[in-house]
């Protein structure tokens, strides 16, 4: 979550927000923030520690589990973790290696054992050699009192490979240019992480419970529609 939305609902509520990090392939709690884990705001980037549910960690390509601090794949397993999908051996095999299951997400733990999450594999952006990835460009955008959401995502480049661009849905009342969000993004993240072109629309498409469809969003930019 954005530090500004965390910021926003705790001066709303109080001290009662936590949060849980898992998926349909192992149920909603491979990791939990607690309420007492917010009160420090360097935890805020985390999806927080390991229940005793699971064990979760994190891999390299080859399969290697990393040491604290290095970004990789999510990988985790226990009783919570799927046997399989349903008449899917090929895609069960693909997720399921060696016990562990690959989540798609990438991600670091930190010394302390509170995980990061960076981004999904597949929407990381490579521009001119560099890994962007978009959740850390949406959270600088997301400090920029005139923008309500944004979603960040790469597309095909001549010179850079891939170049990160973003679509921005500005608070209602509120406005903003496209050179004044980059500048924003810049001085906060660097030349490699602003993006080089900044949609505006008057609504993210979204699915049917509320959640940002990024390859709706990159498919209208490749087509033109943004």
């Amino acid at each position: 979550m954005p530090p500004e939305k965390i910021r926003e609902v705790r001066a709303f509520f109080g001290p009662v927000l936590g949060t849980t990090y898992g998926q349909t392939e192992a149920p909603q709690i491979l990791t939990v923030m607690r309420p007492e884990d917010f009160d420090d705001e360097a935890n805020w980037a985390a999806v927080g520690r390991c229940t005793w549910y699971s064990d979760v960690a994190i891999m390299s390509p080859d399969g290697r589990l990393l040491p604290p601090g290095e970004v990789g794949e999510v990988v985790a397993r226990g009783p919570l973790v799927m046997t399989g999908y349903w008449k899917l051996p090929e895609k069960t095999a693909e997720t399921l290696v060696d016990g562990w299951l690959h989540t798609g997400d990438r991600g670091l733990l930190d010394a302390r054992g509170y995980l990061y999450l960076k981004d999904r594999l597949k929407d990381m952006v490579i521009t001119g050699g560099f890994n962007v990835y978009p959740i850390e460009v949406e959270d600088a955008l997301s400090q920029h009192p005139a923008v309500h959401e944004s979603t960040v995502f790469g597309v095909p480049d001549d010179k850079w490979g891939e170049s990160v661009n973003a679509a921005v849905q500005l608070r209602p009342g509120h406005h903003a240019s496209e050179i004044e969000l980059a500048a924003f993004v810049r001085e906060r993240l660097g030349p490699v992480q602003t993006p080089k072109r900044i949609h505006f629309v008057n609504d993210l498409p979204r699915s049917p419970v509320g959640k940002v469809l990024k390859n709706a969003v990159r498919d209208m930019a490749l087509s033109g529609q943004l």
